[in-house]
């Protein structure tokens, strides 16, 4: 369950059947307190958590970031990848557009939001698919011409 308030955010998940909660206060109303709760919630039952801090950047060839450039649906959002400059730019539809850092030639990362990007490359090896994971939450979207 998620709450906030002007300069606040919370989170709060519970667990009944184990006997567990798991709360995220935070004075920051950016702050987010749902991938926040999911990683505790991660380490408390003993499974793998993906640490933003671990997070290698590494650079890759300009023309491999072509490969991805285009519009990706998922359910009701559209979300446009550019390649500009030799960055990966990802715009989610009525957002703003931020820098996507790759960890690999398909796994990325945007600092901003906490967010991880994974395309899946088809057999003409251009991308087919977008596996973006938010706040904890996964969301796959197709590529549209």
């Amino acid at each position: 369950m998620a709450a906030g308030i002007n300069g606040f955010s919370t989170f709060v998940a519970r667990y009944p059947d184990d006997d567990a909660v798991v709360i995220v206060l935070s004075n920051n109303e950016r702050a987010p307190a749902g991938a926040i709760a999911g990683g505790l919630s991660g380490i408390l039952f003993g499974e793998k958590v993906d640490l933003p801090w671990d997070r290698k950047e590494i650079s890759i060839d300009a023309k491999i970031l072509d490969r991805y450039v285009g519009s990706y649906q998922a359910t009701q959002m559209t979300i446009s990848i550019t390649s500009e400059n030799g960055h990966l730019m990802i715009a989610p539809s009525g957002q703003r557009k931020l820098e996507a850092i790759a960890m690999s030639e398909t796994e990325f990362f945007v600092k901003q939001v906490d967010a991880t990007l994974a395309f899946t490359l088809g057999p003409d090896n251009k991308a087919t698919e977008l596996r973006v994971v938010l706040g904890g939450s996964p969301m796959v979207a197709k590529r549209v011409q």
